[in-house]
């Protein structure tokens, strides 16, 4: 019997986790698809409302505050006041003016009592029905009593009488005589904090019936620029289909110039580049554009075959890819190769060098000019640290191994007739690959005849010998310090 119960609300368990997660991926899904438009005006609304409210709140409780300094002002005046008749009814037990001063005080918006109490704590005189005046006075007394008796001026204490929330001003009446303050007794005025809130309550119409006003013309204003946004959008989307279809001949035609505009502009430069892209199908490397570029109509220029030139290669291939690969979905591979490739496709391309080719994770550079060997092993330098920059905010860790070699390379086009591309090849390439092999994470090894040139500009360690693939002796080589 336990165990079926058992067994049943194991299902029932599952059956309600089965049911949320259903209706949770149909509220994502839901409000995926609710459309830009109604997805901005329904910020703005509710950012509106929230300024609102936020401000409203304040301003609520800057008018409390100030409502509340107005009561103790009134009732500090009105203390004072009843003070001096209360003097006369202490000292000659005259009631005659006090009484008059009394009826005088009752008769203000909001004041409920005033009383008059000699030194001993005994009530004189006061606004309050005689039946009534013992109740409030030992109440008031056993909750006040000590902290009356160490007031000089002027006090004030909340206090409740007859379900009112009330402001209880106290004020001693003095005598000064020979430079002394003897104290005869005290009075004590009590103001209703009611109006406070009744202004609040004013106060709390009025803002409530502008936040609805400013509400509903936020909603007009919204939906009025949420659709000067999404027209625009859904006339890219369009261009974007035709070309999702192989059509590149349409183009954007939008006369915004804001960011809409320059995504409609860069969207069109895009078309353009892509019509470049098929027209220059045989090649892939950026110093393959360039060589055309150069070439212009010059058909020779495009031949298979190559020249000899000095220059220095530079490669960086990414250490742990193969790992961090096999626990990835391909988008999050292809993501986190494209960040790090860019990072040192830029800086290469800052320090005049040229991509040969990616090969997977691996970066082939080219650097010639007089300044070949400074800017390749500075692009070197600035890759490790821009890497290790970028490692500062990541959980799990990436480096990078680079190795450079400097000497006489075969440059060229290289393939056949129908797919062909400009890039180096030679002896001198294979030794900087190998070398890029050889180099640690965050390491940078550069082979002697690169040293000999870029020694004076660059700190490397003492030469050390490694042994790679192809060769039967041994290399000499640096480690760059940065």
């Amino acid at each position: 019997m336990i165990a079926n119960i058992i067994k049943f609300i194991n299902r029932s368990i599952k059956f309600l986790n089965e049911l949320i997660r259903k209706s949770v991926n149909k509220i994502y899904k839901l409000i995926l698809g609710i459309p830009i438009g109604l997805k901005i005006s329904l910020i703005m609304i509710l950012s509106l409302s929230i300024t609102v409210i936020i401000i409203s709140s304040i301003l609520f409780n800057q008018e409390k505050k100030l409502l509340l300094e107005e009561i103790k002002s009134r009732g500090a005046l009105l203390s004072e006041n009843l003070a001096q008749a209360g003097f006369e009814a202490v000292v000659n037990k005259n009631k005659l003016f006090s009484g008059d001063v009394i009826n005088k005080i009752i008769k203000e918006k909001g004041v409920v009592y005033a009383l008059i109490l000699d030194k001993r704590e005994r009530i004189v005189d006061s606004s309050i029905k005689d039946e009534e005046v013992p109740d409030i006075h030992d109440l008031y007394m056993a909750e006040f009593g000590k902290q009356i008796k160490q007031i000089k001026d002027i006090g004030y204490f909340d206090f409740n009488f007859k379900k009112k929330k009330i402001i209880d001003v106290v004020r001693p009446i003095i005598l000064e005589y020979k430079r002394k303050k003897n104290r005869l007794g005290f009075v004590r005025v009590g103001i209703s904090k009611e109006i406070i809130d009744s202004e609040i309550r004013k106060a709390q119409y009025y803002a409530f019936g502008l936040a609805l006003g400013f509400i509903i013309l936020g909603i007009f204003l919204s939906f009025y620029f949420a659709r000067s946004i999404t027209r625009p959008i859904l006339m890219i989307v369009k261009v974007m289909n035709d070309v999702a279809k192989g059509d590149l001949s349409n183009k954007v035609e939008i006369s915004l110039t804001d960011e809409i505009g320059k995504l409609a502009a860069s969207f069109n430069d895009m078309i353009v580049h892509l019509r470049e892209k098929l027209m220059m199908s045989k090649y892939v490397s950026k110093s393959t554009r360039e060589m055309i570029t150069e070439a212009g109509e010059e058909d020779e220029s495009l031949s298979l075959g190559g020249e000899q030139k000095k220059a220095t290669l530079l490669f960086s291939d990414i250490r742990g890819f193969t790992s961090f690969s096999a626990n990835r979905t391909p988008e999050q591979v292809i993501a986190m190769l494209n960040k790090y490739l860019s990072i040192q496709a830029e800086i290469i391309s800052s320090n005049q060098g040229s991509i040969d080719k990616f090969v997977g994770d691996e970066v082939v550079a080219l650097f010639e000019g007089d300044k070949d060997v400074e800017n390749a092993i500075r692009s070197a330098i600035q890759i490790q640290k821009q890497v290790g920059a970028l490692n500062e905010s990541r959980e799990e860790k990436i480096y990078v191994g680079i190795g450079i070699n400097t000497g006489e390379v075969i440059m060229g086009n290289v393939g056949s007739e129908n797919r062909m591309d400009y890039t180096a090849i030679g002896d001198n390439v294979n030794v900087a690959a190998r070398l890029c092999d050889s180099a640690h994470q965050e390491q940078i090894i550069v082979s002697d005849s690169t040293y000999n040139i870029g020694n004076y500009a660059f700190k490397f360690s003492e030469p050390f010998e490694i042994q790679v693939k192809g060769k039967k002796e041994a290399l000499k080589v640096y480690a760059v310090i940065y």
